[in-house]
């Protein structure tokens, strides 16, 4: 039953990320990458479809609230140094470069995810960065704090 429900699984996988490539930039992707997210079974692929989702709200809004959201979903989701790189640029107001970042940035494929090995970007070490401004890297509590955070 298991490796029944893990195909289904896949396949609808397969059938979200067709219809994000051509999904048109509306409210309704922010409801459709809520439910991606707070979903578990889907959340177990290696986090593909909802990085899929993010970067193309990005590419279309990369507003301090949407970079924000990205923002908290790596850090909580375990890619420590992307939050970093993220984290720095969001004390800059750097929202072009997130995206640059998170469109350019390899984070998982269907089968696999990729972590980085630094926090360096574009000749930037940006824990280095948040270290000598003695900034926390850690996740505020809730949207509205890490909201808050930021200038």
């Amino acid at each position: 039953m298991e490796k029944f429900c893990d195909k289904k699984i896949s396949r609808i996988y397969h059938i979200l990320y067709t219809l994000i490539n051509d999904i048109h930039f509306d409210t309704q992707l922010y409801d459709v990458l809520e439910m991606v997210v707070q979903s578990h079974k889907l959340i177990d692929q290696p986090y593909f479809l909802s990085v899929e989702l993010y970067k193309k709200l990005l590419s279309h809004n990369p507003n301090k609230e949407n970079c924000v959201h990205f923002y908290r979903y790596l850090i909580i989701n375990a890619w420590e140094f992307e939050s970093f790189i993220v984290k720095g640029l969001l004390f800059e107001k750097k929202y072009e470069e997130i995206k640059d970042f998170a469109i350019q940035h390899t984070f998982a494929t269907i089968d696999t995810s990729f972590f980085m090995e630094s926090s360096i970007w574009r000749n930037v070490d940006y824990e280095e960065y948040l270290e000598s401004r003695n900034i926390d890297w850690r996740v505020e509590p809730t949207f509205e704090d890490s909201f808050q955070l930021f200038p």
